[in-house]
């Protein structure tokens, strides 16, 4: 890890971190800390070339309240996602918690364990709102 910030704050070898970084976060989703990291050196240490990658990884990361500027195939299957996800909910979710609303839906008991900003809390009050309003 120390030799790729090294090489991220050189400027050296950024087109092939990034890419690995890119398919990594497109293949496994935002879960691993050292993707993260190493994106916060590319945004801190090489914000010009950063900017050219930024919507696309925001849009591959499932961040899809901002308008972001895809420039890759798989940016643009997390928009088409992402377009399915507001015509089928009517509201802006992630990918996360897409998948949590249909496994509440789908199962009488659900239990699942997510890091803190994901979005847990926000999607209870939803469901909890809407069956409420089911109700009265």
């Amino acid at each position: 890890m120390d030799n790729i910030i090294e090489k991220i704050v050189k400027g050296e070898e950024l087109e092939k971190i990034i890419e690995e970084v890119r398919r990594k976060i497109y293949v496994n989703g935002p879960i691993n800390i050292e993707n993260m990291e190493i994106l916060s050196y590319f945004k801190q240490y090489q914000p010009d070339f950063f900017s050219k990658y930024e919507g696309d990884i925001l849009e591959r990361m499932g961040i899809f309240y901002k308008n972001n500027k895809i420039n890759s195939l798989e940016g643009l299957l997390m928009s088409n996602y992402r377009k399915s996800i507001i015509e089928k909910y009517n509201r802006y979710y992630t990918p996360v918690q897409t998948n949590m609303i249909n496994n509440i839906i789908l199962n009488k008991n659900f239990s699942f364990s997510a890091p803190t900003s994901t979005g847990k809390s926000y999607i209870f009050r939803i469901l909890l709102k809407t069956k409420v309003e089911m109700i009265l």
